[in-house]
């Protein structure tokens, strides 16, 4: 209301955050005479929010001309631009799940399979890691790291996870295998299940990650793990678009080695 604002400068303003970028474009156009319209620019609110608006600032003239004050104008196009952001998303969701498809035709190893789908969801999806564990039969029920691409730095060498049901256990990638669900941590730096990983996790800039569990023959035999630079990624159209490319990524690798299963009985047979 005008009363939260009369008299007060930006810096008062709940969008301190932004006041020396506002004051510089005030400056701008009353030096220059000149309007300064239909721009966009981020907004922190009161209520530690932030927003976007579309902005126009015109210079005020008496009436000699002389410029005594500015006129601003605002629009919160917030929606808007979380609207065309989820636009942006899908299209990238959509062709990376078109070239993990292309790649499942294409490759005849199992690793360079791995290797390439791992590749596409950094590049295509936009994230931050994606890696591959193959759940062992062990005692220990360990997670055996197979393939990875994207900023990793040694993350995976010390990760020392498994698919039990303790400590080491309890992370996405432990509870998607044991679960058979796919497992999301949207706030890494706050979620208690992955505290064992948490300081590593911090300095490689991971802030979510979503495993989603591969299964061949109605058994799981691994995961696919999946890093986000972003807290409070991975939303539920998100998770299903994932989750489609996890199954056409564990039939892959099912076709792939039912296919040397049966060359070898081939080649026994003539042998």
């Amino acid at each position: 209301s005008p009363d939260d604002m009369v008299g007060r400068d930006d810096y008062q303003m709940g969008w301190w955050e932004q006041a020396d970028l506002y004051r510089s474009d005030d400056k701008r156009v009353l030096e220059s005479g000149k309007s300064k319209l239909d721009y966009e620019e981020p907004q922190a609110t009161p209520d530690g929010r932030h927003i976007w608006l579309r902005t126009s600032k015109v210079p005020l003239r008496d009436a000699d001309g002389v410029i005594f004050g500015i006129l601003g104008t605002y629009q919160d196009i917030t929606a808007h631009q979380q609207a065309e952001e989820a636009i942006r998303r899908t299209n990238r969701q959509l062709r990376m799940l078109s070239d993990c498809n292309q790649a499942l035709i294409r490759t005849t190893d199992e690793m360079e399979l791995l290797a390439t789908i791992c590749t596409i969801v950094v590049q295509e999806g936009g994230y931050r890691m994606a890696w591959v564990g193959y759940a062992e039969q062990d005692a220990s029920k360990t997670i055996r790291p197979m393939v990875h691409t994207g900023f990793e730095e040694g993350y995976l060498q010390n990760l020392n996870i498994t698919w039990a049901d303790d400590e080491r256990g309890i992370g996405p990638m432990g509870t998607a295998i044991r679960t058979e669900r796919p497992c999301l941590v949207r706030h890494i730096a706050s979620d208690s299940r992955f505290a064992p990983w948490r300081a590593e996790a911090a300095q490689r800039g991971y802030a979510a990650v979503c495993a989603l569990p591969l299964a061949a023959s109605d058994q799981i035999f691994g995961a696919l793990g999946i890093y986000s630079s972003a807290p409070d990624s991975f939303d539920a159209e998100e998770i299903d678009l994932l989750s489609e490319l996890a199954s056409d990524l564990a039939f892959g690798i099912a076709v792939l080695r039912a296919r040397i299963e049966r060359e070898r009985a081939e080649q026994k047979l003539l042998e």
